[in-house]
């Protein structure tokens, strides 16, 4: 799996000693970043020991299995909420804990009507463009719920309503396609083609 993220502080730390570098044009301190928009957006760090207990006071949890499960069984909870349980994929929860400092997931809710729409397209919008786990009962069936997980403190009822209001623009966009694509014949998706080029990459063996 491949992520990009912009790199904007470097610290390099050896015990008490800090190294004077530079990385992608950005030279070392013995600052980093606490949460956004708080009293502690920069932390002083004196020495490697005391850097996670330095970021944890200032709301950013360093260690990823900590994260992971701090969002796992807090999820659990809120789709147990609902009679239902969570669908993890594994790759969505890798870039999810990857994604927040202080994970806060948040239970939203969407129109039971999408639900007409096919399980795989309602459960691939949440994961590719929102990154939100979705909810199901005991036999699979997908339920009207979602989780999000917010960064740091949040204003849950705000949070949720935002959540709510993207999701349901994310599947309306959805559903007109799809209703687009499903009253097409077959034959009128062959014309389409026509215009295309296909591109074949092959090996040849001597």
């Amino acid at each position: 799996m491949l992520w990009r993220f912009y790199l904007k502080i470097c610290l390099l730390l050896l015990l008490k000693f800090h190294f004077q570098r530079q990385c992608v044009g950005i030279h070392s301190g013995n600052s980093s970043c606490g949460l956004r928009n708080t009293t502690s957006a920069v932390v002083q760090i004196e020495n490697a020991e005391s850097y996670p207990a330095a970021m944890r006071k200032a709301g950013v949890n360093v260690v990823v299995e900590d994260r992971k499960k701090k969002i796992v069984e807090q999820s659990n909870t809120l789709a147990e909420s609902v009679n239902g349980q969570i669908l993890i994929p594994k790759g969505l929860l890798d870039k999810v804990i990857n994604l927040v400092e202080a994970p806060i997931p948040v239970l939203g809710k969407f129109k039971e009507t999408f639900l007409d729409l096919p399980k795989d397209l309602l459960t691939m919008v949440m994961r590719k463009h929102q990154k939100y786990f979705a909810i199901c009962d005991t036999n699979g069936q997908l339920l009207p719920y979602f989780i999000a997980v917010a960064n740091g403190a949040i204003d849950e009822a705000t949070v949720r309503k935002g959540n709510e209001a993207v999701l349901r623009a994310r599947y309306e966009d959805a559903k007109f396609f799809y209703e687009l694509d499903t009253h097409k014949m077959f034959s009128e998706f062959r014309k389409q083609q026509e215009n295309m080029l296909f591109h074949v990459s092959c090996i040849l063996k001597f």
